[in-house]
Parts: C-alpha cells; structure tokens; sequence
C-alpha cells in the first residue's frame, strides 16, 4: 500500500510542468487514494470522542473547535484534515479548499482559524519533495515559493531540511 501511495506521489510532476488544475486533481486523487488507504489499515472505532484533541506538534495543526457559520465549519474540518495528512501553504490551502467548492471567503476563513506552524508546513513540505526527488537549497526554495509559501516560509524550509 505505501508503495503505491509513493508511486502515486512520485508521479505528480512539480513546478510548472503540469497546470495547477491538473496538478490539484492529481493531488485531490492522491488524496483519495491515500486516505482509503489508511483508513482501511486503521482498526474500527465504535464510539467517537465528541473532545477536540491536539494533533501533535510534529504537524503543527491545533483541533481548535470552529466558531463560525456551518460552511466556515466544514472548510475548517476539510483544512484541518488536509494538513493532518500533507503539508500546504496558507495560499495553497485556501486554493484547494476553492478547488474543493468552498467560497473564498469560508477557505479564508478556514485557513486564518487554523492555528497552525506555516513554517512547519514548509518544511514538511521540503521533506516531502526531498524524499522523491533532489534539490538545490535555491531549486527547494523556489519549488516552495511555487506552492505558495513565502519567501521566508520557503528558506525556513530548506534550511529545517539540511540546505
């Protein structure tokens, strides 16, 4: 299974070489595949803790409870399992939230409740490129800046990364 999962990421292809459309179905397939993936390995639960509990710091996500409108709510929960399962950008975010029907406004929403390390997710991110495929310290920075990190997200990136 995780094999395929890393064929999958692998064969999304990075920067400019596809639209960002098709880049973002790639990445919503992946998505999909991936989370089915592991909800099937993961062992049932019968009962649901209705208690917000905090992710761990490694991901840099808080399970803030939302306070705003039902939609701003859902966008909310789509962010927050977005970046429980891989990194994005604070633009990034807001744009597959987009992609995924949310108005701007909910999107934004969402990504500005979200309390969350966008540096953290920059060097996830990093670590995620960097286990398929090599970079530069200045490549790496600019693949980051092209998922939407800013520039200083993007150094902090490279440099938690070893470039």
């Amino acid at each position: 299974m995780l094999t395929v999962i890393g064929e999958l990421r692998a064969s999304v292809k990075i920067k400019g070489s596809y639209s960002r459309k098709s880049l973002k179905k790639s990445s919503i397939l992946f998505l999909f595949i991936a989370t089915l993936a592991l909800t099937s390995c993961a062992s049932p639960s019968t009962s649901e803790s209705s208690e917000p509990t905090q992710s761990s710091e490694e991901d840099g996500v808080s399970n803030k409870q939302p306070s705003g409108t039902v939609s701003e709510a859902n966008a909310l929960k789509a962010g927050k399992n977005y970046l429980n399962f891989t990194a994005f950008s604070k633009k990034g975010l807001i744009e597959q939230l987009e992609f995924d029907g949310y108005s701007n406004q909910d999107a934004t929403y969402a990504a500005e409740a979200i309390e969350v390390d966008w540096n953290e997710q920059a060097a996830k991110a990093g670590k995620n490129y960097l286990s398929f495929t090599a970079f530069s310290k200045k490549g790496l920075i600019e693949q980051l800046e092209f998922d939407g990190y800013t520039k200083e997200q993007a150094k902090y990136g490279a440099s938690a990364n070893g470039l």
